[in-house]
């Protein structure tokens, strides 16, 4: 076996392909005779004879023994096993001769007669290739091998195959970072080392120290040795490498005056000499075929060609110059604008069938001339297949999908694998997709048992009749409304399909798709791969289907109550539009939007399944689509579908907007920046962009950035109403980070916004007839965005859990779009369950008030969902805000704000809109969030040597001084490490513009662990002290801290929310570790962390001192809030009284 690179074999396909550009007609594959001569069983030919069942192949193997080979052989492939002189005209006549790499291994003798062989046995209109190693590219190749065997010289006989491994992987690291720039060969042997890397990784390292090495020749002597044998030279199975001006401008002009009067032969000659080319795969015929036959690529031909490829982005942004697609082989292309990338997209929807060049055009709906423009490059690089004639998935026309043959043949012993309990490790066997590519589609042992049992093919029913173990399966990450089986039979086709290892019609797929669809209502991950398959042959296309003026009219009231988010009314009316005009979309996604808006989104994906057949190819459709799944929660596949459904609308200010908060609820933090910035050029008057890229700058810490654009929103003349409103909770959100402004400037902002768009509903306020009666059972409200799986549900939950059945009734008024298993709990736990989501401010209050509610509890502040337009409508004789936003909310409508002296110490009432009503201790009360707390654990820093600081808080609340003091803090504790964990640092970019600040104050990026681990309990094991962020401190994660016996560092700061992180250690008696200032916070930090004894005792009794606190003491606190609640309405009482 050979030790040169890996050599890959072309496909037929593109052997055929390549040949035509060089003017050759070569004999159809469908019925060929095909031999390959070789020195091994050469597997990748079962796949291609799989492929071809009428094709008949022949492997001959020279000095070879018959090997054991996983894949049966197919009936039209036979082996023989012999010498290269037993070689001779018995055999027949071949149309397709291949010799993937024998040639480099024979003497010049031999050589000549392996190709007088194949003269011999070559049909008339034959065509062999012959694959071999070149000078001056191949002498790279054969110093780095040199260097490996040199280095694993001196390594014992008996050294295991890990050991030879490791150390000839750490000599290819000499031509990676160990050659010297000035060294004129880097290039080719960096180039070299990556192919043999390539090989050890794929276990060939033994074949590479025992086995011969193959001899490189120059291809003019192999073009002369060929002539001489009656074959001649016609082109390379690699076409692309054979045109001069692929090697650039300076290239083709000295090719070109070198070559005048030159042998075709020479002028190759030359250009391998320019190019320092390594290998070639020489298409040869018979000399009197050879006669007139151009040696340069025709690429006036690439027209007549089938083009085939899957690319999709390395990231999400918009499409746009610059960005990086890579194919399924990881190779990256950057495209040059949205019409690379709608080119790339249109050929990924349908791979791995091929596309004409008119078909490409039709698909994406670009010219001729676009799609020609774009692919030459493409091909120059070696990115597409290729082919003459229908490619390989081209026939597949029933309505099944077909595995790649090798797969079907390959997997049968992965079934025995698992059933013997191996763990069904990947095999060594490769996988040859429909194109003849070796691949690895990654599949878990479930996705691979699956696979064994498809018997070759999948169809609707198979498919969706297949079952898997949720418990070995897991659930983590999945919404609760996603079946785990459609995930992962979701997961399977993706992986396979992307692969190029499954296969099938555009029927299939859509009868495939659109059947689990169905099953699942519309509730599926699979919708990105519909839509896209639905894009497979034509360009989204706007039906022209005019209507009637009193049509027109109803659309137009449609839209106007859209925009006034009266989705009730836009419901019924959308369903009546539907009745009378089903074939026009503007009835059907007013009800999608409708259904969407009012929180029902399994509905309105209901709704656009029933959609799908009629409107698929309206560019509405997937723009709807996007949208719905977006707000569902599916931000993948709205992500996926929104950016196909640009290409049809690329100026769609809604479609962008849910595009970009699909990347922002997937932390794609710059992805959504980018498409909120381009959708805010591209739609200026869709203003909810502008909003939204606030809440981008929230996720980036961009806290000057936020607060100057909503100041320029509040000063736009079209800031009116609801979306004025929405930029005021934006500022006054953003205004409580803001590391620069007083507590009494911030508190202005509140008053402005109380002023401007709350006080105007003080002097229509109703009575309120309520019972004064102090006896009775008292019915509270609480109104929250966060009955969920979120950090306010720690501390409600138990409430809700606990409370006094007997003396009070409660409602929860909830404003959510999207539920999960908490939303479960709460619904159960609750008297009443109502949803407020859709809702209009003053219906919502109509509500609370016919519901008769004594005490009406705001949850949210001025974070997302929260419903404070409705308390400013006073519907409920007492109200107050607790636990969701920490500070005030600047609406006096609302009675108190409940803290305790700690939170909001004497004197702090003037920074309040609410008056403060103080409990006694604790504030809140704590339910871990997780069901198991491991134990804390010994000291790391005891074990380690070192300390390693912590945060779990989200960047917005890590300004520059916080930054400059925990700068300061690593400074004065050699060898310290922060570890920096949140949900915002799971995006890249995120984390390379935190080091860069770090960096500014002196402290390396190695010194930074930046990630998102959820539960934080392996990050909090592996800590030794937290680090509080202020002016806004953080919340729930102290509390996971002190749990896990992990101290924290706060700086006591502006009531409320820079004393939140103070409040817990008043419960706990540690206000040591509560700061004054900035220098008092490091001193404090880094005398902690000055004595590691004193460390190791905190975290041994501290998470018991913490379970037997106030802050974990549910009875307790229930009590004293309901007592609260009590003394609340005996306040009201009394005063109604005396009025």
């Amino acid at each position: 076996m050979p030790t040169t690179p890996v050599a890959t074999l072309p496909s037929l396909d593109r052997l055929r392909a390549a040949a035509y550009l060089y003017g050759i007609e070569a004999p159809a594959i469908d019925q060929a005779r095909v031999l390959c001569i070789g020195m091994g069983s050469e597997p990748a030919l079962t796949p291609l004879a799989l492929t071809y069942p009428l094709a008949q192949f022949l492997i001959v193997s020279i000095g070879a023994s018959e090997p054991a080979t996983a894949y049966a052989a197919p009936d039209n492939l036979r082996y023989l096993f012999t010498s290269l002189d037993q070689i001779d005209g018995r055999l027949g006549r071949f149309d397709y001769i291949l010799v993937p790499e024998l040639y480099g291994y024979l003497p010049a003798e031999a050589a000549t007669f392996l190709l007088q062989t194949c003269e011999g046995l070559l049909s008339p209109f034959g065509l062999a290739c012959m694959g071999y190693p070149v000078y001056p590219g191949a002498k790279a190749f054969e110093i780095v091998r040199d260097a490996v065997l040199l280095h694993l010289h001196n390594t014992s006989s008996d050294a295991s195959q890990e050991l030879l491994r490791d150390q000839a992987l750490a000599a290819l690291s000499l031509f990676e970072d160990g050659l010297a720039s000035a060294n004129p060969l880097a290039p080719a042997l960096r180039e070299a080392a990556d192919t043999l890397k390539a090989d050890i990784q794929r276990g060939r390292l033994e074949v590479i120290l025992n086995s011969p090495t193959a001899v490189g020749s120059y291809f003019v002597e192999f073009a002369q040795r060929a002539l001489q044998a009656g074959l001649v030279s016609v082109g390379d199975a690699h076409p692309q490498l054979d045109v001069a001006r692929h090697w650039g401008d300076g290239v083709r002009t000295t090719n070109s005056l070198l070559g005048l009067g030159q042998a075709d032969a020479t002028r190759q000659q030359y250009l391998d000499f320019a190019s320092g080319r390594a290998r070639r795969h020489t298409l040869l015929v018979r000399a009197d075929l050879g006669t007139g036959i151009r040696t340069q690529p025709n690429l006036e031909r690439l027209a007549d060609l089938r083009w085939a490829g899957y690319f999709e982005p390395c990231d999400w942004r918009p499409a746009q110059a610059g960005q990086i697609y890579r194919n399924y082989q990881g190779r990256a292309w950057t495209i040059a604008g949205a019409n690379d990338a709608r080119l790339l997209e249109t050929l990924a929807a349908n791979w791995p069938r091929s596309l004409s060049v008119e078909q490409w055009s039709n698909a994406s709906g670009l010219s001729r001339s676009e799609v020609l423009s774009f692919l030459r490059p493409l091909f120059a690089a070696d990115m597409l297949h290729y082919c003459l004639g229908a490619g390989p998935c081209d026939g597949l026309e029933d309505r099944r999908l077909y595995l790649a043959p090798s797969l079907v043949h390959g997997y049968p012993s992965l079934t025995d694998d698992l059933a013997e309990g191996s763990g069904g490790s990947t095999p060594a066997l490769p996988q040859w997709n429909f194109w003849g590519v070796a691949v690895d589609p990654e599949l878990s042992d479930h996705e691979r048992g699956y696979v064994a049992g498809c018997a070759g093919r999948i169809d609707a029913d198979a498919f969706l009749a297949g079952t898997f173990d949720r418990v070995q399966l897991g659930t983590h990450g999945l919404p609760d409304f996603v079946s785990v089986e459609e995930v992962v039979r979701t997961g399977v086709l993706s992986k396979l399909w992307k692969s190029g290892l499954l296969a099938g019609s555009k029927v299939a797929w859509l009868d495939l798709l659109g059947r689990t669809l169905d099953v699942h209502h519309g509730k599926s991950a699979c919708w990105s791969l519909y839509f896209q398959a639905c894009l497979a042959d034509c360009a989204l296309q706007v039906p022209s289907e005019p209507g009637t003026p009193q049509e027109q009219a109803r659309l137009d009231r449609l839209q106007r109550l859209l925009d006034e988010l009266a989705y009730g009314q836009v419901e019924s009316l959308a369903r009546r539009e539907i009745e009378k005009r089903p074939a026009r979309v503007e009835g059907w996604t007013a009800l999608v939007r409708s259904l969407s808006g009012l929180g029902r989104h399994d509905e309105a994906l209901g709704i656009l399944n029933q959609m799908r057949d009629r409107f698929r190819a309206d560019p509405c459709y997937g723009e709807q689509l996007a949208i719905a799944l977006s707000r569902a929660g599916y931000n993948d596949e709205a992500i996926r579908v929104g950016r196909l459904a640009m290409h049809g609308l690329p100026s769609s200010g809604q479609l962008i907007n849910a595009v970009a908060l699909a990347c922002l609820h997937s932390a794609r933090i710059a992805a959504a920046e980018q498409y909120l910035t381009h959708g805010i050029a591209a739609d200026p008057a869709f203003r909810t962009m502008g909003v939204n890229l606030v809440a981008v700058y929230t996720r980036q810490g961009k806290i000057r950035e936020g607060i100057a654009h909503c100041r320029e929103l509040l000063n736009r003349a079209d800031a009116v109403g609801d979306y004025r409103a929405a930029i005021y909770h934006n500022l006054l959100f953003f205004g409580n980070y803001d590391p620069d402004r007083s507590a009494e400037q911030i508190f202005q902002d509140y008053q402005a916004f109380e002023n401007e768009l709350c006080r105007p509903h003080y002097t229509s306020w109703k009575a309120h007839r309520n019972s004064r009666s102090l006896k009775r059972k008292l019915k509270i409200g609480y109104v929250s965005a966060d009955f969920r799986d979120h950090a306010v549900a720690r501390f409600l939950e138990p409430i809700f859990a606990g409370y006094n059945k007997s003396d009070f009734e409660v409602y929860a008024y909830a404003n959510m779009g999207v539920e999960d298993s908490a939303t479960a709990r709460f619904r159960k736990m609750a008297d009443h369950w109502v949803s407020i989501y859709g809702m209009k401010d003053d219906e919502a209050a109509q509500c609370i008030r016919d519901d008769g509610i004594d005490i009406l509890v705001d949850m949210s502040g001025h974070t997302g969902g929260h419903r404070l337009g409705v308390f400013a409508r006073k519907p409920a004789p007492v109200s107050l805000t607790w636990l969701g936003y920490g500070c005030t909310t600047g609406v006096s409508a609302i009675d108190y704000f409940l803290g305790n002296e700690a939170l909001c110490p004497q004197g702090s009432e003037r920074l309040f809109a609410e008056k403060i009503w103080r409990l006694q201790g604790s504030w809140t009360v704590y339910q871990p969030h997780w069901a198991d707390i491991p134990e804390p654990g010994p000291l790391p820093a005891a074990t380690e040597g070192f300390i390693t600081f912590i945060s779990l808080s989200r960047i917005i609340r890590i300004n520059e001084h916080v930054i400059r003091c925990w700068a300061r803090i690593l400074a004065a504790v050699p060898r310290s490490r922060l570890v920096l964990n949140s949900s915002d640092f799971a995006d890249p970019e995120t984390c390379i513009t935190m080091q860069a600040k770090f960096a500014e104050q002196g402290i390396p990026a190695h010194r930074l662990l930046m990630s998102y681990t959820s539960p934080p309990w392996h990050s909090l094991r592996h800590a030794d002290i937290g680090l509080d962020c202020f002016p806004h401190n953080a919340g729930t994660t102290l509390l996971d801290m002190l749990c896990a016996g992990v101290p924290y560092v706060t700086l006591a700061d502006r009531p409320s929310v820079g004393r939140i992180g103070s409040a817990p250690l008043h419960s706990l008696g540690h206000t040591e570790w509560i700061a004054a200032d900035d220098a008092d916070y490091v001193q404090k930090a880094v005398a902690l962390a000055s004595d590691v004894q004193a460390l190791a005792d905190i975290r041994r009794t501290l998470p018991e001192r913490f379970m037997k606190s106030d802050l974990m003491d549910q009875t307790a606190f229930i009590g004293k809030l309901e007592a609260a609640y009590r003394e609340m309405f005996a306040v009201w009482a009394e005063k109604r009284a005396g009025a």
